[in-house]
């Protein structure tokens, strides 16, 4: 998760392109590496957990330990 201007977003993967953009996400609490996100996320969002301190929007990634 990352906080930008009061909102509170969490970088997507977008499985057809390989690339990633930041949604936006509502969390109704935060714990160490643990939170509760309420809003902005649809059932089967792939979300970035790894290296998203360096990341761009629409940067190509590859997912670690994926068969190519």
């Amino acid at each position: 998760m990352r906080t930008e201007a009061g909102a509170t977003s969490v970088w997507v993967l977008d499985p057809t392109s390989m690339t990633v953009k930041a949604q936006s996400i509502q969390v109704s609490t935060a714990d160490g590496n643990e939170a509760v996100v309420d809003a902005g996320l649809q059932n089967g969002d792939q979300v970035v957990i790894s290296g998203v301190h360096v990341l761009t929007a629409g940067q190509k990634v590859s997912i670690f330990g994926a068969a190519k």
